[in-house]
């Protein structure tokens, strides 16, 4: 958005100067969370003999298919949130999600996903465009112009 400020035609020069053609532009942007699914490490199971060498080793995953890659994820645990309000450093409420009830070989598992933290961004700025005469009469042409600009920070 931007908006024109009114340009005080009918005052004096030094007002119409100041106070005058001053524009104000706004930017919002408000996104909901994007969608974040935890994962789970392999487990890999390993069998060893009597004198401590392996014998066998394999990686099992939690849904049965003998891999480390496929589905690793735990399932939602219903009615508790994903999220862990006013602890820093932390986003995920780790309470949210279990293997209990998981069923091997199951290859598409209920929703084990959250959405991330929402984003709100408002950017201000004001500015005010010049065109001084030594300016517009000199090679930059007569479309040349010195922009003041103020940008408040909105945290």
């Amino acid at each position: 958005m931007i908006y024109n400020l009114p340009e005080f035609k009918e005052s004096n020069s030094f007002v119409k100067t100041l106070l005058g053609g001053w524009e104000a532009a706004a930017i919002v942007q408000i996104s909901s969370g994007t969608s974040l699914t935890p994962q789970l490490n392999a487990t890999g199971i390993s069998n060893f003999n009597v004198d401590g060498n392996l014998v066998k080793a394999f990686q099992a995953g939690i849904t049965g298919t003998g891999t480390g890659v496929a589905n690793q994820r735990p399932l939602r645990v219903d009615g508790v949130p994903c999220t862990i309000d006013g602890e820093k450093g932390s986003f995920i409420n780790p309470d949210a999600f279990t293997l209990v009830g998981y069923e091997i070989g199951q290859t598409i598992p209920r929703k084990t996903t959250c959405s991330g933290p929402a984003t709100k961004n408002v950017d201000l700025s004001f500015y005010k465009n010049f065109s001084p005469a030594w300016l517009t009469k000199s090679f930059f042409g007569e479309t040349s112009r010195i922009q003041f600009r103020i940008e408040p920070v909105c945290n």
